[in-house]
């Protein structure tokens, strides 16, 4: 049984208070579930309230004790009436029950990520949390998205690592990035190391349509007098990926007059402080490329991701179809800047080149025009890639017939520009050359 003595001496210039607690600290343990550590700190503190509440002279009184240590404990806090009575808790209690949950969700509009329909089965286990289950079901694709695992807390840190497992799950849902994926993957995230993923990944579905370059825009490093400069102080999470992903001929890549699909592994690669990296060599499977208003079949191609996911370097031949003498245009270099030059199976000029690209035929004199019109309309289609000021531009042709004898003329060759004001509105503008 508890007791508070309290005893004076020297004509009352000496007083002693001796406190005996144990059935109270241990109902305390019992209650919140403390570690030892937590226990004895909240015994400490409920002795001390005690203590100085049965002192107070008020009867309906109180006193209340708050410690921040700034510990892995946190806060304790005991509260004492004049009687001596305490109660009490500790910022570290080990945790006991269920946890259960339906219909759970999870949107990110901008980045096209929407996770819902989710059911939620896990217990606690002291300072463990444990997921039993954790499946996101997709209603319209039958996908599922299930995770497995465990959440420790030590010192008020959290230590989780979980086991996630993707089964024909749409991962991204946005207009111009849709994935589709299957396989599995580990995580494992601590305050102090950040977050390391492994795993291996097969794509069900990828769909990158890359947008056409917007207005110029100031580099970060550029400094404007006048403007006012808030600064990011937020320390970015520490990230290790070492992920292998099967693109399983299911990528579909879309930008800058490309439009194919690809096979192929890559490995998907980051260190704590570094950014993230793709590499790789994924082949063009099928695919056609869209230049001097032709679009060209695709005949041999590879995409090599080196580090930067949105700037892989391009090794690519598209020809004209059933072109005899196999014209076409080869493009290399980076996605951000590429270099497309004009290529034939027999050795010719660039000027025949172009005529067996863009009119099937070698040239002759008088293709002067429609010749300078197919350059100049890949120039102008390049400056609208920077812009985006028409929807399409290019060279184009178009077969009319004789209405006195019937007889088609051969095609002529026109420059076309064009815009979609509205979804039902296309307002568009031809030009040719006259002989």
């Amino acid at each position: 049984m508890d007791k508070i003595i309290r005893a004076t001496a020297g004509d009352g210039m000496i007083k002693m208070a001796v406190i005996t607690a144990r059935d109270t600290v241990q109902r305390a343990r019992e209650i919140h579930n403390c570690s030892p550590t937590a226990a004895a700190a909240l015994g400490r503190t409920l002795c001390a309230a005690s203590l100085l509440g049965e002192s107070m002279k008020e009867e309906n009184a109180t006193l209340t004790i708050r410690i921040n240590g700034g510990g892995p404990i946190g806060s304790v806090i005991a509260v004492s009436d004049s009687e001596g009575c305490v109660r009490g808790t500790v910022g570290d209690p080990l945790l006991s029950g269920h946890l259960n949950a339906e219909k759970l969700r999870y949107l990110q509009w901008s980045t096209g990520v929407v996770v819902n329909n989710g059911t939620l089965k896990s217990r606690f286990d002291g300072n463990r949390w444990i997921l039993d289950d954790l499946t996101f079901l997709h209603q319209r694709t039958g996908g599922k998205l299930n995770v497995t695992g465990e959440v420790v807390r030590t010192d008020f840190q959290p230590d989780a690592r979980l086991k996630v497992l993707f089964d024909k799950y749409p991962v991204l849902r946005h207009p111009d990035r849709r994935v589709t994926i299957s396989g599995n993957a580990d995580i494992h995230y601590a305050d102090q190391l950040g977050l390391a993923l492994t795993g291996g990944l097969k794509l069900d579905e990828a769909q990158f349509d890359f947008p056409k370059a917007g207005m110029p825009q100031i580099d970060d490093d550029v400094v404007v007098l006048g403007e006012e400069h808030q600064k990011n102080n937020a320390t970015p999470m520490l990230l290790a990926i070492d992920l292998d992903v099967d693109i399983n001929d299911a990528f579909t890549f879309s930008g800058s007059g490309l439009n194919v699909v690809m096979g192929g592994k890559l490995n998907l690669n980051a260190r704590p402080k570094e950014d993230i990296k793709l590499l790789g060599t994924v082949k063009v499977v099928s695919g056609r490329y869209k230049a001097y208003g032709q679009d060209l079949e695709i005949q041999k191609g590879q995409i090599t991701f080196v580090g930067p996911i949105d700037n892989p370097s391009l090794n690519i031949r598209a020809v004209r179809r059933l072109s005899p003498v196999g014209a076409g245009v080869e493009v290399t270099g980076f996605l951000s800047k590429p270099r497309a030059v004009l290529v034939a199976d027999e050795a010719m000029s660039d000027k025949d080149k172009l005529a067996w690209l863009v009119l099937g035929r070698s040239a002759s004199s008088g293709d002067d025009a429609a010749l300078a019109a197919a350059a100049g309309s890949m120039l102008a289609g390049s400056m609208n890639n920077k812009i985006g000021l028409f929807d399409d531009i290019g060279l184009t042709s178009r077969e009319t017939r004789n209405s006195d004898t019937g007889e088609v003329n051969p095609a002529e060759q026109m420059v076309a520009v064009g815009k979609h004001l509205t979804n039902k509105i296309y307002l568009g503008y031809e030009y040719r050359s006259e002989e």
